[in-house]
């Protein structure tokens, strides 16, 4: 499965086996940027999407900001949800991309 890696389990099998559980079965004390970002990914909910994942209604969305030198583009994911006491919860983790690293993701 390629997207295990995502996951941070003690094995791939562990990793596995989280990817392929229901969604509806879930808790919100399990969710973490690294495995929500691991379930839309295998779930094919690529770029901005909406994931039900327990009770929960996971936003995903990726911002996208280059530097005035535009040697670097710059990327935050983040993944929010309004929690079961009403506040809303937010996961996010930023990225930067080299134009070489950029040049490689698009082929």
């Amino acid at each position: 499965m390629p997207h295990e890696r995502h996951v941070k389990a003690a094995s791939k099998q562990q990793a596995h086996v989280l990817l392929t559980k229901n969604l509806r079965d879930f808790r919100e004390e399990e969710l973490s940027f690294d495995l929500l970002h691991a379930l839309f990914w295998h779930h094919q909910k690529n770029g901005d999407a909406q994931l039900q994942i327990g009770e929960l209604m996971v936003n995903k969305r990726i911002h996208r900001h280059r530097n005035n030198g535009n040697d670097h583009r710059d990327y935050e994911i983040s993944f929010s949800w309004i929690s079961g006491s009403g506040e809303t919860r937010m996961v996010r983790q930023s990225d930067r991309c080299s134009p070489q690293e950029q040049s490689k993701n698009k082929r």
